[in-house]
């Protein structure tokens, strides 16, 4: 019994460790993605064709500076949109909690 127990604290320890390092490569994982992104819609509106509006007509304008608009929008969400997803895989991995009733998180089998 007491080997049992034994091999049951080690593979609850195991799976934490494991979970944790999960959490931690998704959360990374998560975070390069947006922000490069980021950075590719950045680029995109220092990009000098974006800044050369003379070419266009009005409603042509318009709509090219609603574009910019929602570029610039998007890109000044994408550092909330990072603390959000980061928190949500932390919770999804907190405490070893992910996934408790699988045969991958059985400390049994």
């Amino acid at each position: 019994m007491q080997a049992l127990e034994a091999r049951l604290q080690d593979s609850s320890k195991s799976l934490q460790r494991d979970f944790g390092d999960r959490a931690a490569k998704e959360a990374a994982d998560i975070t390069a993605i947006l922000t490069e992104l980021r950075q590719s819609i950045l680029n995109e509106l220092d990009e000098p064709e974006f800044k050369q509006l003379k070419l266009f007509n009005t409603t042509e304008k318009e709509e090219f500076e609603r574009n910019i608009n929602s570029l610039k929008a998007r890109s000044e969400q994408i550092p909330v949109e990072i603390e959000r997803e980061v928190a949500a895989i932390q919770a999804k991995f907190a405490n070893g909690g992910y996934l408790p009733n699988s045969p991958e998180t059985s400390p049994l089998i």
